[in-house]
Order: C-alpha cells, then structure tokens, then sequence
C-alpha cells in the first residue's frame, strides 16, 4: 500500500524552490482570529465528534493502480482520484469499485500532457481536468472525453482552477521568480482572460493540498506557511479569519534565507529549519462546512487536527484519539471528512476494533498486500 507518510514528508521537505507570501493590496486585519493551543491536545474519543467511519478499500487490479493521491472529490456516488504521479484520473462508485481511468497522454485536443487539478463543473454537471501547460479538459461524470479549452500564455503553467459559473474559471499559477499575478479569471465566452490580481514576495515553497476550498459559494485560499485565511471577492483578496497558535505561531516575512537556490543551502535549511522551533509546523489542509472550521498542521512525526466548533466556540485539538484512531485528511464537506490510512499515522487495526464502523467488502481487507489501492475513512460528523 502507498506509504503516505513517506510521501506527505517528501512534498514538504523535498521541495526545491520557492514560494511566496501574500501582499494583499487590503491589508487590513482579518475579521477573526482563533486562539488555539497546540500543547492542550487530548485523547478524547473518536465517537465525540464522528457518528460513524466507513472504511472503503479501493479496488486494484491492472488498470486501477494508484500511485499517489494529490487530490480526492465526493460527487454524485462517484469517487474522483487525482494521481499526478502517473498523470491521470481515477473514477470509484462509493463503495470503491473501479469505474474508469483518464491517461490519454499526447498533444491531440483530447490528450494532455500532465495533470495538476481536477474539480467539478456543478453547472455543466462535468468533471474538468487541468494541465498546467494550458488546456482544460471537460470530461462526463464517467470519464468520457467531450471538449478542449486552450489558455492563454503567459503565464508559463497553471495550477489549480475552480469554475465560477457558466462562463468563467478562476486559475491559480504557483509563484516564480518572477512577479507576476497569481489569480487570473478566464472567460469562455471571450477566451480570454478578463481579470489578473495578486502579487506576492517569493520566501520558500510548499502547499496545503487543497489550497482553495469552496464554502457556501465562497472562495478560501490558504498557504502551507501562513495561519491568514483568505476569502476571494471578485477580483481581490480579502482576509476572512487566521489561526493563532500562539508561541508557535511565526512570520516568515520577518525571517532571513539563505540563497535556496543552493543545494547545499537548501538541504541545510530543511534539516535545521524545518520542523525546529522556528518553522514549528506547515499548514497541510485547511477547510470548513457549517459547523466547524477545521485545519491540520503537521508537526515533526504526527498529523495535529484541530476542530473549532463556530456555535459553541468549543476547540478540539487532536493527534490520535483514545481508540488510536488518527485523521489524515484529503477532503471535507458539511457531511464528513475523507481520509486514508497510513502505516504509522492512521493504522488499520484500531479501526478495525472500534465501534460505528462500517467496512465496505470486508473481505476485501483480509487480502490486502504491499501493493494494493490505499483504503479511504470516511468519518461521518455528528
């Protein structure tokens, strides 16, 4: 199975160039802070927060391999895969059945080259598929192909997309060396860009997964290295609320670098830096539905997920609970969250021994090998 750990760890430790700050033109203070302290973590039970977990083996055979899960999407009893590694796209049902597999790699409108992102086009009812180097690919909900969009150069790639309405589609283009705009809004109608905004000052590289979530028809942006959450009207950047994590909350605007274009600087960085008393934890998700906001930070060896209730204000700080039972998360909705087990983080066995549980083709556990699909936890909130 996939070792998540080894490769959560790679993405952040691993990553050679930079990344930049946010330099909003609105300045102002965000609306909320949330006060969290990290050293009040508890062991509480799984069964406080969570009505039940599902467990769902994917199902391997030669077509269906994963090699990494970059993205996961819940939509209409389909399960959508996102694997950048092998440039494709998975299709499950909800009980983990291999449906379909999108790899047409090529130069032909119905090809793409690589894959960065993939989301849901709720107003065409479509899956659409993002390759940096500028095309969009709209595909049915089963994975067949339909159409093309090709985008406009500059920038160089494209990174992440989210479809506004019927005609327009916000991009995200990772920072470089160069200060060029982040947000870029594109119209089909016109094809063309139609709104450019934000610019930002490089510092050092790494993502959240999922840095823009979709809450109630508004957009969040979050970075890895800043506890800001940003909430995305029309064509600005506006701040919507941070967490605060008090003596391990820091600034990377307030830090000196050495030259990370260095391999050597680099390597020496990441080991002394990362992870120390300085750059403590990296933001890995980030999202909220109407009941909590939710964030997990990983800190040295484990996942720490917090959960701050917005009608009781009650916080909740956790690594593992008193079932052993961790929370790796690649998804989040109103309904529950989405998650993997992991050999060293989330474990099966203690799943395997907890109430609530319902485990989808339970015989499929018992044949599970090295090289098997990851298995997926859905934790259904109370």
């Amino acid at each position: 199975m996939l070792n998540t750990k080894n490769k959560f760890m790679k993405t952040i430790l691993f990553i050679s160039t930079i990344t930049l700050l946010l330099s909003c033109s609105n300045s102002q203070n965000s609306n909320s802070t949330i006060s969290i302290d990290l050293d009040a973590s508890k062991s509480i039970s799984i069964n406080n927060i969570f009505s039940k977990m599902e467990i769902i083996p994917l199902e391997t055979n030669e077509k269906s391999i994963i090699q990494n899960i970059d993205k996961i999407i819940e939509y209409q009893s389909f399960i959508y895969i996102l694997d950048r590694r092998q440039k494709a796209v998975l299709i499950f049902d909800s009980h983990g059945k291999f449906i379909s597999k999108i790899n047409t790699i090529g130069r032909a409108p119905d090809e793409f080259y690589l894959l960065e992102d993939i989301v849901i086009n709720r107003f065409a009812n479509t899956l659409e598929c993002l390759d940096p180097m500028g095309k969009i690919l709209t595909y049915s909900l089963q994975g067949q192909y339909q159409s093309s969009i090709y985008l406009p150069h500059p920038p160089m790639a494209y990174h992440y997309l989210h479809i506004l309405n019927q005609d327009s589609i916000l991009l995200y283009t990772n920072p470089t060396k160069y200060n060029d705009y982040t947000f870029r809004i594109f119209s089909r109608q016109q094809d063309t860009f139609v709104s450019q905004f934000m610019k930002q000052k490089k510092i050092i590289n790494g993502e959240c997964r999922q840095p823009i979530q979709v809450y109630k028809d508004s957009i969040y942006f979050t970075q890895a290295f800043s506890n800001e959450i940003y909430k995305i009207s029309n064509d600005t950047l506006l701040p919507a609320y941070q967490w605060d994590f008090g003596k391990y909350t820091y600034n990377l605007s307030k830090m000196k670098f050495p030259d990370l274009t260095n391999p050597e600087e680099q390597i020496k960085f990441y080991k002394e830096v990362m992870y120390s008393s300085k750059i403590p934890y990296t933001l890995g998700f980030n999202s909220q539905n109407d009941r909590y906001l939710f964030c997990s930070l990983f800190m040295k060896n484990k996942i720490l997920n917090i959960l701050y209730d917005k009608t009781t204000k009650r916080k909740v700080v956790f690594s593992k609970s008193k079932e052993d039972i961790g929370l790796y998360p690649l998804y989040m909705d109103n309904n529950k969250i989405i998650g993997i087990t992991d050999e060293t983080l989330v474990p099966l066995e203690p799943l395997e021994n907890t109430q609530n549980i319902e485990i989808i083709k339970k015989e499929i556990i018992y044949t599970l090998t090295d090289y098997s699909n990851p298995i997926l936890i859905k934790y259904i909130f109370k």
